[in-house]
């Protein structure tokens, strides 16, 4: 099935909850020529949750879709092609709101399709709550509030220095049919304004998975959020990694909580 090739729409509420690990654990996970982005000496793993709206592109004909909303599993990746040097998000994991047509899944934006999961979004002024399961377990329950101060325990140095570091970032890259060919979504912001968040609950099966990382090497970061982003997005090219993916890293990991 065909993927989208171009679109545009806004993101709303885009909440990045960062975790920081060691670098050579990220490198054994990734397949060449992908190399983690480090931060500090660190490399960073990150929850990626979003509420997408007015996506339009060439099969909607001029209608906007359906509201869906999204959650990456990602890592901050670079890789060399040429003589460029390319920043991106590297997906481990894609899941989607239950309620979006199966179509719009296979054919979406991203490049790996996302997997049904239940929503539950409630956003209040300065402060919202997401909660995502499957049928009968929790994948992800997180809170958080505006907040007027950068977390000075974060790896970044402050707001602009993590704002830098994101706004570099101009593909997604995700496997291809468990082949080791990635295809490559990118993306373009059409308004940057990203807020610091302090996160006072997060419960997730992603921070403490021993089949991915080994105990007491990854630990909770920083939460960003941008309240609306307005993009456009491009099918990219196509990249040749050494080896496969491994699919459904994180589909036999249990919940964990994280201590606020």
């Amino acid at each position: 099935m065909k993927r989208l090739t171009q679109a545009t729409g806004i993101l709303e509420d885009m909440v990045l909850l960062n975790f920081r690990t060691d670098a050579e654990v990220l490198r054994r996970l990734l397949p060449q020529p992908f190399e983690p982005r480090l931060v500090d000496g660190f490399g960073l793993v990150g929850i990626l949750l979003f509420r997408m709206r007015d996506l339009e592109c060439e099969t909607t004909m001029g209608l906007p879709s359906p509201p869906s909303e999204h959650v990456l599993y990602r890592i901050a990746v670079s890789w060399q092609q040429g003589a460029r040097t390319h920043h991106g998000m590297y997906i481990l994991r894609h899941e989607v709101n239950a309620k979006l047509p199966i179509q719009q899944r296979r054919r979406g934006l991203f490049p790996v399709a996302g997997r049904p999961v239940r929503w539950i979004r409630r956003p209040w002024a300065g402060s919202f709550e997401w909660t995502i399961k499957t049928k009968n377990r929790l994948r992800l329950k997180v809170g958080g509030k505006f907040s007027k101060k950068f977390p000075g325990e974060s790896v970044f140095e402050s707001l602009d220095n993590a704002s830098d570091f994101f706004a570099r970032e101009r593909s997604v890259v995700a496997p291809r049919y468990q082949k080791s060919i990635f295809t490559s979504t990118h993306f373009l912001p059409l308004h940057w304004s990203i807020k610091p968040l302090h996160i006072h609950t997060l419960q997730t099966d992603f921070s403490q998975l021993e089949n991915l990382f080994p105990k007491g090497m990854i630990f909770f970061d920083s939460g960003l959020i941008w309240p609306q982003m307005p993009c456009r997005w491009q099918k990219g090219h196509e990249i040749l990694a050494s080896r496969p993916f491994i699919d459904d890293l994180l589909s036999a990991s249990r919940p964990s909580a994280v201590p606020e």
